[in-house]
């Protein structure tokens, strides 16, 4: 979506819901005059030109720490390859 795509569908809604990708420019922000709140579906404000929305009063959140229980399974499982692999190297005496 482009800039004019999204004020053509969404020019006087109240709350916008983002996704991570979809920059929220200033020229986004002003062009949305009845804007109160954008929520960003990922878990930070990269995207979104987060000055802009301060100047015009408008509350900016996201889903924070939405994904903390897979990055903890992904550490765990690393943990256990590195395990793994250790195993496998002092089996074949190239490691002690």
């Amino acid at each position: 979506y482009t800039a004019r795509d999204v004020l053509e569908k969404a020019g006087d809604a109240d709350c916008v819901l983002v996704d991570a990708v979809l920059p929220v420019t200033a020229e986004m922000i002003e062009g949305m005059p009845k804007l109160k709140m954008i929520h960003s579906e990922g878990v930070g404000f990269a995207a979104i030109d987060v000055e802009a929305a301060a100047k015009r009063g408008v509350y900016v959140c996201n889903n924070r720490a939405v994904n903390a229980p897979q990055v903890a399974e992904h550490t765990v499982l690393l943990m256990l390859a590195a395990e793994c692999l250790i195993l496998w190297l002092i089996r074949r005496r190239f490691y002690r």
